[in-house]
């Protein structure tokens, strides 16, 4: 039977993870219409395992896909690859849905045919277990992509989006062996896709608040290197591919952020005189690959750095 959905699980020593995500994209009023695409991506905990159980107690929708280590961008590349429903989309192992939305999405998916498929999503706080809504501030309905940029600046990310699979299996390859190629999942399609349907669905539910996530800023100083080599993948991008000037407009400001982005993870690092030089050197090549990226990273701190960076670290730590 063709799959209306396949469904990229990137998965590394998720174990304890493993059953609350599969499991709630599990229901058999969906079982016939989801491909379940779980990518282990060299585990070295029990994730294989539990992927191996799965796909054996339903054959018809989970698929254990066994791989070496490559990073997430690795497991979304393979899943792309792999898939052979109409729609795609990624949820991740330590994430899962909120099965009675989902169910109701899946049937929405059935009557779709635009290349991007946006739902809102909430937020669940590991601390305290509270949770708040992450919506799309315009209406249900089907529109071009260009006019709701403005809308979804901040909702627009892979947490939100479904593709149509012959709609992203055009797109570049994403960096391996990196942390935040998120964004360049989500943008890298930009080129390609013109419609967008918005459904009212809170499908994905995000994890926030992990030891292991690489959005704390701890591992993103750690990580500093590839949250600058996704910056400058998406300045080459922009400037290798033909996009509607609206909607490249919306990118370069989304880049721009996390442009100012990395100053933070600059000032956030223990060895201030390393901080500083690496920030001086980043501004530069920054400059130099995309003066419109540099100029869009918002915020007076951003234009302080801009303007003299020596002057911005003195400015900071009083030095």
């Amino acid at each position: 039977m063709n799959k209306i959905l396949s469904i990229i699980v990137p998965s590394y020593n998720t174990e304890k993870y493993m059953n609350d995500c599969v499991g709630t994209m599990l229901d058999e009023r969906t079982l016939d219409d989801v491909e379940i695409l779980i990518v282990n991506d060299g585990s070295k905990d029990n994730t294989a395992s539990l992927a191996d159980a799965l796909a054996e107690k339903y054959p018809n929708t989970v698929r254990h896909i066994n791989k070496e280590n490559g990073g997430h961008g690795s497991t979304i590349n393979r899943g792309i690859a792999e898939a052979t429903g109409k729609y795609l989309r990624v949820i991740d192992g330590d994430d899962w849905v909120d099965t009675e939305q989902f169910v109701e999405y899946i049937e929405a998916l059935k009557n779709s045919d635009e290349d991007i498929i946006m739902t809102p999503f909430q937020h669940y706080y590991e601390a305290d277990k509270g949770k708040d809504n992450v919506d799309i501030s315009y209406p249900v309905g089907t529109y071009s992509f260009a006019e709701i940029t403005d809308s979804v600046f901040k909702s627009y990310q892979i947490h939100s989006t479904t593709f149509k699979t012959e709609t992203i299996r055009n797109i570049r390859k994403i960096r391996e062996h990196c942390f935040y190629v998120d964004q360049e999942y989500v943008f890298y399609p930009l080129c390609y896709a013109k419609t967008v349907k918005i459904l009212p669905n809170h499908v994905y539910q995000y994890r926030i608040g992990t030891q292991e996530q690489s959005v704390s800023m701890t591992n993103m100083v750690k990580n500093r290197k590839m949250h600058m080599s996704v910056i400058f993948d998406l300045i080459a991008f922009l400037s290798e591919e033909s996009i509607d000037p609206t909607i490249r407009a919306f990118i370069v400001k989304r880049v721009g952020m996390l442009a100012r982005r990395q100053i933070e993870i600059f000032l956030a690092m223990e060895d201030k005189s390393e901080g500083r030089s690496e920030c001086k050197s980043y501004l530069k090549k920054l400059k130099e690959k995309s003066r419109e990226v540099y100029d869009a990273m918002p915020g007076s701190r951003s234009r302080l750095f801009r303007f003299n960076s020596d002057l911005a670290y003195a400015v900071f730590y009083g030095r």
